[in-house]
Protein backbone atom coordinates (compact mmCIF):
# COMPACT_ATOMS: atom_id res chain seq x y z
CA UNK A 1 0.00 0.00 0.00
CA UNK A 2 2.93 2.47 0.65
CA UNK A 3 4.06 1.95 -2.68
CA UNK A 4 0.96 3.10 -4.32
CA UNK A 5 1.28 6.48 -2.15
CA UNK A 6 4.70 6.71 -3.69
CA UNK A 7 3.76 6.27 -6.68
CA UNK A 8 0.99 8.88 -6.80
CA UNK A 9 3.73 11.55 -5.19
CA UNK A 10 6.09 10.47 -7.44
CA UNK A 11 5.16 9.30 -10.73
CA UNK A 12 7.31 7.58 -12.91
CA UNK A 13 7.07 8.59 -16.59
CA UNK A 14 9.02 6.36 -19.02
CA UNK A 15 10.22 7.79 -22.65
CA UNK A 16 12.38 4.92 -25.35
CA UNK A 17 15.15 7.59 -26.37
CA UNK A 18 18.24 5.74 -28.67
CA UNK A 19 21.94 6.93 -28.12
CA UNK A 20 24.22 7.03 -31.02
CA UNK A 21 28.10 6.87 -30.52
CA UNK A 22 30.19 7.20 -33.30
CA UNK A 23 34.06 7.69 -33.08
CA UNK A 24 35.66 9.45 -35.00
CA UNK A 25 39.19 11.42 -36.47
CA UNK A 26 39.89 14.49 -36.41
CA UNK A 27 43.04 16.55 -37.38
CA UNK A 28 44.11 19.54 -35.20
CA UNK A 29 46.58 21.65 -36.67
CA UNK A 30 46.98 23.73 -33.08
CA UNK A 31 48.00 20.40 -31.76
CA UNK A 32 51.42 18.64 -31.31
CA UNK A 33 49.65 15.54 -32.39
CA UNK A 34 48.14 15.35 -36.26
CA UNK A 35 45.10 13.00 -35.73
CA UNK A 36 42.85 12.96 -32.57
CA UNK A 37 40.37 10.68 -31.79
CA UNK A 38 36.69 12.09 -31.06
CA UNK A 39 32.66 10.73 -30.34
CA UNK A 40 29.96 12.14 -31.90
CA UNK A 41 26.90 10.97 -29.52
CA UNK A 42 23.25 11.29 -31.06
CA UNK A 43 20.24 11.28 -28.65
CA UNK A 44 17.03 11.19 -30.00
CA UNK A 45 13.26 10.54 -28.36
CA UNK A 46 11.13 9.74 -31.46
CA UNK A 47 7.93 9.91 -29.55
CA UNK A 48 8.50 13.49 -28.97
CA UNK A 49 10.44 14.58 -31.58
CA UNK A 50 13.93 15.38 -30.04
CA UNK A 51 17.14 15.12 -31.84
CA UNK A 52 20.39 16.41 -30.39
CA UNK A 53 23.56 15.86 -30.20
CA UNK A 54 27.24 16.39 -29.38
CA UNK A 55 30.80 15.84 -29.51
CA UNK A 56 33.35 14.56 -26.62
CA UNK A 57 36.16 15.89 -25.92
CA UNK A 58 39.17 15.08 -27.94
CA UNK A 59 42.47 13.01 -27.26
CA UNK A 60 45.48 11.68 -29.07
CA UNK A 61 44.65 8.65 -31.31
CA UNK A 62 47.90 7.01 -30.67
CA UNK A 63 46.67 6.69 -26.89
CA UNK A 64 44.58 3.91 -28.26
CA UNK A 65 47.87 1.96 -29.16
CA UNK A 66 48.57 2.10 -25.55
CA UNK A 67 45.25 0.65 -24.33
CA UNK A 68 46.21 -3.16 -23.60
CA UNK A 69 49.57 -1.99 -21.75
CA UNK A 70 47.82 1.12 -19.32
CA UNK A 71 44.86 1.29 -17.80
CA UNK A 72 44.90 4.37 -17.91
CA UNK A 73 43.94 5.25 -21.29
CA UNK A 74 40.66 3.44 -20.96
CA UNK A 75 39.84 5.45 -17.70
CA UNK A 76 40.33 8.73 -19.80
CA UNK A 77 38.20 7.58 -22.55
CA UNK A 78 35.52 6.48 -20.31
CA UNK A 79 35.61 9.59 -18.58
CA UNK A 80 35.12 12.01 -22.03
CA UNK A 81 32.27 9.48 -22.89
CA UNK A 82 30.87 9.68 -19.37
CA UNK A 83 30.90 13.18 -19.51
CA UNK A 84 29.59 14.01 -23.03
CA UNK A 85 26.76 11.52 -22.47
CA UNK A 86 25.49 13.62 -18.83
CA UNK A 87 25.88 16.68 -20.84
CA UNK A 88 23.76 15.26 -23.30
CA UNK A 89 21.55 13.56 -20.94
CA UNK A 90 20.97 17.12 -19.11
CA UNK A 91 20.45 18.81 -22.23
CA UNK A 92 17.75 16.69 -23.12
CA UNK A 93 15.97 16.83 -19.81
CA UNK A 94 16.09 20.12 -19.77
CA UNK A 95 14.13 20.47 -23.13
CA UNK A 96 11.57 18.46 -21.96
CA UNK A 97 10.61 20.59 -18.87
CA UNK A 98 10.21 23.01 -21.03
CA UNK A 99 12.99 25.27 -19.46
CA UNK A 100 14.92 25.93 -22.87
CA UNK A 101 11.70 27.88 -23.54
CA UNK A 102 12.34 32.22 -23.87
CA UNK A 103 9.33 32.13 -21.45
CA UNK A 104 11.29 30.04 -18.91
CA UNK A 105 14.59 32.40 -19.43
CA UNK A 106 13.02 35.44 -18.04
CA UNK A 107 13.15 36.06 -14.60
CA UNK A 108 9.92 36.13 -12.51
CA UNK A 109 10.18 38.92 -10.46
CA UNK A 110 9.17 38.81 -6.56
CA UNK A 111 8.80 41.40 -4.23
CA UNK A 112 11.97 40.45 -2.81
CA UNK A 113 13.61 41.03 -5.63
CA UNK A 114 12.35 43.64 -7.68
CA UNK A 115 15.21 45.92 -6.35
CA UNK A 116 18.14 43.96 -7.12
CA UNK A 117 16.80 43.55 -10.51
CA UNK A 118 16.30 47.23 -10.79
CA UNK A 119 20.23 47.70 -9.95
CA UNK A 120 20.53 44.84 -12.58
CA UNK A 121 18.91 46.62 -15.21
CA UNK A 122 20.56 49.95 -14.40
CA UNK A 123 24.14 48.49 -15.47
CA UNK A 124 25.15 48.58 -11.44
CA UNK A 125 26.07 45.95 -9.12
CA UNK A 126 25.66 45.99 -5.52
CA UNK A 127 29.24 46.15 -5.51
CA UNK A 128 29.48 49.24 -7.74
CA UNK A 129 26.99 50.68 -5.23
CA UNK A 130 29.46 50.33 -2.53
CA UNK A 131 32.20 52.28 -4.33
CA UNK A 132 29.37 55.11 -4.84
CA UNK A 133 28.23 55.15 -0.89
CA UNK A 134 32.11 55.39 -0.14
CA UNK A 135 33.07 58.47 -2.92
CA UNK A 136 30.17 59.99 -1.32
CA UNK A 137 31.34 59.62 2.33
CA UNK A 138 34.49 60.56 1.34
CA UNK A 139 33.36 63.49 -0.52
CA UNK A 140 31.47 64.73 1.72
CA UNK A 141 34.71 64.69 4.53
Amino acid sequence: MAQGADYLKNPTIYSTVYLRIQPYTCSAPFLSTSQQLQFLLQLRDPAHGIDMSTTTQTMPSRWMDLWDAHEWVEDQLAEALRLGVEMLAQEYVVHRMGWDSPASLSPSPTASSKGKEAKALDGTTDTDNEFEKVDAQENSR
